[in-house]
C-alpha cells in the first residue's frame, strides 16, 4: 500500500565457471486513488558469455470485494541481449563461428497475472514471458505471442497469528514450463515481532533453500538467502547466494 524499492542480487551455482549472475531493481506502489497500482522492473543477467538486459512496466487494477481484494495485472518491456563470442575458448585456432561477437538483439517481453487476497489468504496466478523468441540468425530474433508455449505460475499461501509475536506463513508455487517440465516449491516463513524474517524452502529433488531478513526500523529492511543444490551440479558448486536490501517510503503514492 505505499511505495517501495527493492534491490537484488544473486550469484547461482558459486564456483561454477560461467555459472549465472544476475541483479534487479523493482520499485512498485500505489496510486491515489488507491484502485489502480504501478510496477517498474530493471534486470540484468549474465549466463556464460551471454547478458541480458531488460526493463519491464506493470500496471495493476484493484477490486475490493466484501471481506477481499482482487487485482489484475498487465506487464510490458525490452531486453537487450548480447553474445560474447569471442570470448569462448575452443579447440580450433581461429573458429570463424567464435570470431566475432553477435550483435545486440532486442525481445519484446508481455506478461498477465491476477491476484487474491484475504486477511489470512493469498493466491495468484501469472504468466510472466507470453513472447516466444526464436533466433533465426545472431542478427534476427523472431518474437511471436504465444500462450501454449507460456511458463504457467500458481502460488498460494495462508497466513496465522501464532501468538502476538510470532506469525507463521506457509507457501507453496508451482511451476509449469513447456521447454523444462514442472517444478514444485513448498516453504515456510516464521516472523518473529515483525522484524526477524526467517524461510525454508524446497524444490522438489533440485534444492533446499534457507532465508533470514531482519527489519532495521519501520522502513528498511535487508535479507540473505543460500541455497543447497540437491541434483548433479551440486558436486561442482559451493550452492547459490542472494542479498536483498528494501526500503519502504512511508505513506506515499501517486
Amino acid at each position: 500500500s505505499t511505495l517501495a524499492i527493492n534491490v537484488n542480487y544473486r550469484s547461482q551455482w558459486t564456483g561454477f565457471e560461467g555459472a549465472p549472475a544476475s541483479q534487479s531493481l523493482t520499485i512498485h506502489g500505489p496510486f491515489s486513488n488507491n484502485k489502480l497500482a504501478f510496477g517498474g522492473l530493471i534486470t540484468r543477467e549474465e549466463v556464460g558469455v551471454s547478458t541480458e538486459i531488460a526493463a519491464r512496466g506493470v500496471i495493476a487494477y484493484r477490486l475490493k470485494l466484501d471481506k477481499s481484494k482482487l487485482q489484475f495485472g498487465l506487464g510490458g518491456g525490452i531486453g537487450v541481449v548480447n553474445s560474447r563470442w569471442s570470448d569462448v575458448v575452443t579447440d580450433e585456432l581461429d573458429d570463424p563461428l567464435f570470431a566475432v561477437d553477435a550483435p545486440a538483439t532486442m525481445r519484446p517481453m508481455l506478461s498477465v497475472g491476477v491476484y487474491f487476497e484475504q486477511k489470512n489468504f493469498y493466491a495468484g496466478y501469472a504468466l510472466p514471458a507470453l513472447m516466444r523468441y526464436e533466433f533465426q540468425s545472431p542478427e534476427e530474433v523472431k518474437s511471436q505471442f504465444s500462450v501454449g508455449q507460456a511458463e504457467h505460475i500458481f502460488t498460494a499461501g495462508y497466513i496465522h497469528k501464532y501468538n502476538r509475536y510470532v506469525v507463521i506463513k506457509p507457501s507453496f508455487l508451482f511451476r509449469a514450463n513447456p521447454a523444462i517440465g514442472a517444478q514444485v516449491d513448498i516453504n515456510t516463513n516464521v516472523i518473529f515481532k515483525n522484524k526477524i524474517w526467517t524461510g525454508l524452502s524446497y524444490r522438489l529433488k533440485e534444492s533446499v533453500i534457507a532465508l533470514l531478513e531482519y527489519q532495521l526500523n519501520h522502513q528498511l529492511r535487508i535479507g540473505y538467502s543460500y541455497d543447497y543444490g540437491l541434483g548433479q551440479i551440486s558436486r561442482y558448486t559451493a550452492g547459490s547466494h542472494e542479498v536483498m536490501l528494501m526500503w519502504v517510503f512511508s505513506k506515499r503514492s501517486f
